[in-house]
């Protein structure tokens, strides 16, 4: 057991002009209209080659080195439009490896060695959930991420590797102890952790200790990057293997009236501008997913972004998925200085989260940070030891990290999710999840819905006995 802890086909028709590289593109069908049943013969006489087909949806990833293709594959019979398939990357949360000084000095007496440190489920009361026998048992929660670190002692228990997949191309869903972004820290299994680090008396517990886990890479662990057609494979996958709750802790922030995408090629005279139709159809597109996913019994948790933005303000910018209807947006609440005073509220709005009534469903603990930790000297900690107790602990590559971010909000409402699906024997419709988590929740701020809260703040206790 490890446990060291590490803070063309041509056209016969056309003479083709070439880019430097082949491109991704989308071919979106008309709603509710199957594509033809030709397509890959005509996207190849497009001058394109036909890379995934999402029937589910109606849609087509391809790729073509044509700059002629886009508007030659608008003529195929049946087709709405035809978009780059636009590369995205997400700004990952701020990470700090826990020393292993600071791990023996949280070791608690409870079953889970460094549960001491886990103040985010204190907030949301998890363990009067588990003391009511509630535990995620039967509840799958599919985590679309950065991949995951299947061996790790708190994960593997919980994980379905036989479902587990990469939409990355050359990359494994199991994350490599190389030296690129993610391997030091691996942001899927920090999220994973969250929602179901197993009670195995070793480590950390998650919100549903009992819920299985399936890892769906679809962000790049070498590049940080990841496309659309990634995203919305990785939703479809997730719903066909009967995905109770999908975990998106990730999104793509675009503004309406158009957005730049470089798609992967080296050289500037290769990017790409998407004018607004063009971004309305990925924004429409990413929906038919999430409407799939949701017909086939998914609840989906997505992560409201760590821009401190107003959302009532911004109607120009969207982020996707969190701003799909049938998408619970979740921003993050976390205390400030808990390393020197225990009584610190827990439930501060963080720094960095997205807010707006008109965005925010739900808060979790996201984690925070107390900036003027930075100013003077802390008589009972040094400042990194007083800073970290303010961020969320969780599982990470080959360790243990504290982290920062909606990301790791959304991940606590997935774990509550969970309870919920299990405490009715598991399985239980989206619609009635949600309304499960508005009945349970904690209603801070102003009285009702709230730009901060939305419907509350989750809690987990509650959830465990609400309802019949």
């Amino acid at each position: 057991m490890k446990r060291t802890f590490k803070l063309l086909v041509l056209s016969l028709f056309f003479t083709p002009s070439i880019f430097s590289a082949p491109r991704s593109y989308l071919i979106v069908g008309r709603e509710n209209a199957p594509l033809p049943v030709k397509i890959q013969q005509q996207v190849e006489q497009a001058g394109g080659k036909l890379i995934r087909h999402h029937r589910q949806i109606g849609l087509v990833e391809v790729e073509s080195a044509d700059e002629n293709f886009q508007w030659r594959a608008r003529n195929i019979p049946g087709v709405e439009n035809v978009i780059p398939n636009i590369r995205w990357t997400s700004n990952l949360p701020m990470a700090l490896r826990a020393a292993p000084a600071q791990l023996a000095a949280q070791q608690s007496a409870d079953a889970e060695e460094f549960f001491a440190l886990q103040w985010n489920l204190r907030a949301i009361e998890a363990p009067a959930a588990w003391q009511a026998g509630v535990r995620g048992r039967n509840a799958r929660v599919v985590v679309l991420d950065t991949g995951i670190d299947a061996e790790h002692p708190d994960i593997a228990p919980n994980l379905k590797t036989a479902l587990c997949r990469s939409f990355i191309p050359g990359e494994d869903f199991n994350i490599q102890p190389n030296n690129h972004p993610d391997a030091w820290f691996s942001h899927g299994t920090h999220v994973a952790g969250i929602i179901a680090a197993a009670l195995n008396g070793f480590g950390i517990i998650g919100v549903a200790p009992e819920a299985e886990l399936v890892a769906v890479k679809v962000l790049s662990e070498f590049t940080g990057y990841g496309t659309i057609g990634g995203m919305v494979a990785g939703i479809l996958y997730a719903a066909d293997i009967e995905a109770d709750v999908i975990n998106i802790s990730l999104g793509a922030v675009y503004n309406r009236e158009g957005a730049f995408d470089d798609n992967g090629t080296p050289e500037p005279e290769d990017d790409i501008w998407l004018n607004s139709n063009e971004v309305a159809a990925l924004v429409r597109t990413v929906s038919r997913a999430i409407r799939y996913a949701n017909s086939r019994g998914a609840t989906i948790v997505a992560a409201a972004g760590n821009d401190a933005l107003n959302r009532d303000l911004d109607g120009r910018v969207i982020y996707l998925p969190a701003d799909c209807p049938r998408v619970l947006s979740i921003s993050a609440t976390g205390p400030m200085s808990l390393g020197i005073n225990p009584a610190a509220d827990l439930d501060q709005l963080a720094f960095y989260s997205n807010y707006g009534q008109s965005s925010i469903d739900f808060a979790a603990p996201g984690g925070n940070l107390d900036f003027s930790l930075f100013e003077e000297p802390i008589p009972m900690c040094g400042p990194f030891e007083c800073l970290v107790y303010d961020m969320v602990f969780s599982a990470g590559n080959e360790g243990y990290f504290f982290s920062i971010g909606t990301s790791m909000a959304a991940p606590h409402v997935a774990g509550v999710a969970a309870l919920i699906i299990s405490r009715h024997g598991g399985s239980l419709s989206p619609s009635t999840v949600e309304l499960e988590l508005r009945k349970s929740a904690d209603d801070l701020g102003e009285t009702g819905r709230d730009a901060f809260y939305g419907a509350g703040r989750v809690n987990a206790g509650t959830s465990s006995h609400s309802g019949n």
